[in-house]
């Protein structure tokens, strides 16, 4: 079978990888590519390859697959579908959440991911920590993680608290909503207040044992981890707000304008 050359943007989704990561992993040299024409491509060869040798390593590993928006087909009929049924990225495209998170993430170095209210990335994370993107590799390990940012969706918070998630690390989310109806979530974290504790080590040692992960890979990990002093934790947050209130504008606009849309389709037909 000949070799394929891939895009930045498939590789993208090939690999389920932020924009951010791919160039990052490029200007490092980490990730075999090559110029055709003044652009980058990659072999799909070498990338398989090059995936055969970090997945025992520590490496970066593809994360779980990300909720597809509506078809274009379904897409038209937006304006006339209930709020409660629609996802941000059926409102706001997929490649402008990515642009969003991937700049908020790379601003302030902390993991950004917007999901659907069950907790399923609408797009790849950006900034992903080596402990999460190893953990990830457990479907049991991904499915508490989707717990727990689910059980936050329907929580009312005046500011985005901090929270723990199932392995331990601290986590904040925020809503994504049109007229009320949260349609998503903006999730920021993998970070811890402090240097980890033997009962952090003793907790990562039972989530290894339950899911079914290398206990010393996980524990090796930890590292990766950011550590975050009370002034930035504080930041992030206030900013979460921001980006979460400045979605919920944008898919706003995005749904009003389709409703107007499709008003004017309808007068015209009754003409």
């Amino acid at each position: 079978m000949a070799d394929r050359l891939l895009t930045s943007r498939e590789l993208q989704d090939y690999l389920h990888l932020d924009r951010i990561t791919i160039y990052r992993m490029l200007q490092s040299g980490e990730i075999p590519a090559m110029k055709v024409g003044g652009q980058w491509r990659f072999s799909q060869a070498d990338i398989d390859e090059w995936l055969k040798s970090h997945r025992g390593k520590g490496g970066i590993v593809p994360a779980p697959p990300q909720v597809q928006p509506l078809p274009p087909a379904e897409a038209l009929s937006i304006a006339t579908r209930p709020l409660a049924s629609l996802r941000v990225c059926d409102l706001v495209a997929p490649s402008c959440l990515e642009i969003i998170q991937g700049s908020f993430a790379q601003a302030l170095n902390v993991v950004v991911g917007i999901t659907d209210l069950a907790g399923a990335p609408l797009v790849p994370f950006s900034s992903c920590c080596a402990f999460c993107q190893y953990g990830w590799t457990s479907p049991a390990f991904w499915q508490r993680c989707q717990a727990s940012w689910s059980a936050l969706s329907a929580i009312e918070e005046a500011e985005p608290q901090v929270h723990v998630c199932h392995a331990g690390i601290k986590y904040a989310v925020a809503p994504v909503q049109v007229n009320g109806q949260r349609l998503g979530l903006v999730v920021t974290g993998q970070f811890l207040p402090g240097a980890p504790d033997i009962t952090f080590r003793r907790r990562i040692r039972q989530v290894s044992t339950e899911c079914g992960l290398d206990e010393d890979r996980l524990l090796a990990e930890i590292g990766s981890i950011r550590i975050m002093d009370q002034e930035h934790i504080q930041l992030v947050t206030r900013l979460l707000v921001t980006i979460a209130s400045a979605l919920s504008e944008i898919a706003a606009q995005n749904f009003l304008v389709r409703q107007k849309l499709a008003q004017a389709a309808q007068i015209l037909r009754s003409v």
